[in-house]
């Protein structure tokens, strides 16, 4: 009783009624919001926001721009099923009214010494513009290349690669073998890569990454992850394990 009452006391303190003031749609997939706050707040790149969805469900999304004076934020909702978050975002109308927790501290990088090599989806393309500024190339794994190919000209970003998602995450091999060569052709310029998007395609990755830098002592890169979504299924992460091994030798021999 005395952590819910907390919770609510928190939640009164620290929402801020919010507002729609654009919508533009994708193919019902891809929803662009921009979100016009009561007050001025400090947001830094890959900061994230909670929205009040639904019934009172909160979904922690990533604002792709934030305009301090005007009090704005936009970002990017990609529906890939019919939770709270996606019927909320493809029913929610242009003047409507919502709550807004944040900004708050979410992707952290010290270093200014390199750039971003990008992996995610589409749940994370909103933070791969977010930090376009570092980005030297960002990577995808996509259900439709083609609607996801429009979401990110209506972003605005570049450059970038699309990957179709296939079954037991062959697609990740071809991922590995650009950046293999992307790294061992750029070995005086440091990279951070960011892995995101699915936990699963994150996980099978940087595994892979981490082996191949081993075996080519490739040493201008670095990894963090930033897990937006996923599922436990042991047995499947053991298989697509026991499969990445297989195909990591393949790329290097």
């Amino acid at each position: 009783m005395l952590k819910k009452m907390i919770s609510q006391l928190l939640v009164k303190i620290l929402v801020r009624k919010s507002k729609i003031i654009e919508k533009h749609v994708i193919a019902n997939r891809f929803v662009f919001l921009k979100i016009k706050m009561p007050k001025k707040v400090t947001w830094i790149p890959g900061d994230k926001v909670q929205i009040v969805v639904g019934a009172k469900d909160l979904r922690s999304y990533t604002p792709y721009t934030f305009d301090l004076d005007q009090k704005t934020f936009s970002t990017l909702i990609y529906n890939h099923g019919n939770g709270p978050g996606a019927l909320w975002a493809n029913s929610v109308a242009t003047s409507a009214r919502t709550e807004v927790f944040g900004p708050r501290r979410s992707f952290v990088d010290q270093d200014d010494d390199h750039m971003y090599l990008f992996f995610g989806d589409e749940t994370s393309m909103g933070l791969a513009y977010a930090l376009r500024l570092r980005l030297y190339h960002a990577y995808f794994e996509v259900n439709n290349e083609k609607l996801s190919t429009l979401a990110l000209h209506y972003l605005t970003l570049t450059p970038f690669s699309l990957f179709e998602r296939r079954d037991n995450l062959r697609h990740i091999n071809s991922i590995v073998e650009q950046m293999t060569l992307l790294l061992s052709t750029n070995r005086h310029q440091h990279f951070l890569i960011i892995l995101s998007g699915h936990k699963w395609s994150a996980d099978y990755l940087e595994a892979a990454l981490l082996e191949i830098f081993h075996r080519l002592e490739i040493t201008n890169a670095r990894i963090i992850k930033k897990h937006y979504w996923g599922h436990k299924d042991q047995q499947k992460i053991q298989t697509m394990s026991e499969q990445m091994n297989q195909e990591t030798t393949a790329i290097i021999s």
